[in-house]
């Protein structure tokens, strides 16, 4: 007899072990499921460019005052919203640079009775715009490109003619306009051009095309008043299908010259 009571023992204990809980009670079945707790809010990412003040914008009007034209009256009938075609074009601007009075920036737009190439200004603020004309605009062409150095301004605009282009050179400063040398460019289907204005020299940067590729030509002139342009010279490497020439001041001096290049037959 002694033999089989501890196995029954312990199978009493295993049973014990299995078994269920106890059901819920009525205030338990009623009581609400506790709230998840609130999401943490989420940092906000600081806008990349904000407006400097909530002032009027500048605007390149018709009359090249930099003021917003006068609203005219929509005619009778016509939809709210809808454009009036009277109204002139939008502006085309350039790229911009920064320049020890504030920032410069090439465009075209309307005036009176044309279009307009001007080099429009700001102060560091982004406010106290100023037009500065640099003549009419003929045919479909870029806005002027500029380049700083220190308070002086240069600035370059393309005009067609009959045997090519002639990029013509403008040196800007205390607002008033110097012109300069008139450089001839093959005529081609690329307007890419660029400047650098140097403590002595600037230099012109453009492509056309060679014999055979696309070539880089360069023409260096006086920075004192944008005048003596050289001859124009070549200064891609032959055999090698050249454009899109930009420049980027050395902070020792000169320049550096990057351009797109394909070899010939790739």
């Amino acid at each position: 007899m002694r033999r089989f009571a501890l196995p029954l023992a312990i199978g009493l204990v295993l049973v014990a072990c299995k078994k269920p809980p106890p059901p819920p009670t009525p205030e338990e079945e009623l009581a609400p499921l506790p709230k998840a707790p609130p999401p943490a809010p989420k940092a906000e990412t600081p806008h990349r460019c904000a407006p400097l003040s909530s002032e009027s914008p500048f605007v390149l009007g018709p009359t090249d005052t930099g003021r917003t034209p006068a609203l005219k009256v929509a005619p009778a009938g016509s939809e709210p919203g809808q454009q009036d075609d009277s109204l002139p074009f939008a502006a085309e601007v350039g790229e911009g640079v920064a320049w020890s009075d504030g920032f410069a920036v090439g465009a075209i737009h309307e005036s009176e009775s044309s279009h307009s190439m001007s080099v429009v200004v700001l102060d560091k603020t982004g406010h106290g715009g100023k037009v500065i004309p640099l003549g009419t605009a003929h045919g479909d062409i870029e806005p002027p490109r500029v380049t700083a150095r220190g308070a002086t301004i240069l600035a370059g605009v393309l005009s067609p003619g009959l045997n090519g282009r002639s990029l013509r050179l403008a040196k800007i400063e205390a607002g008033n306009v110097t012109l300069g040398a008139t450089i001839l460019q093959k005529s081609d289907e690329s307007q890419v051009f660029d400047i650098g204005l140097g403590e002595k020299k600037g230099i012109a940067v453009w492509d056309e095309d060679g014999p055979s590729t696309g070539i880089i030509q360069a023409s260096t002139f006086d920075a004192a008043n944008a005048s003596n342009a050289t001859t124009p010279r070549t200064i891609s490497p032959p055999g090698v299908d050249a454009e899109s020439p930009r420049l980027a001041a050395r902070p020792g001096g000169g320049y550096w010259l990057a351009y797109i290049a394909q070899r010939a037959g790739l």
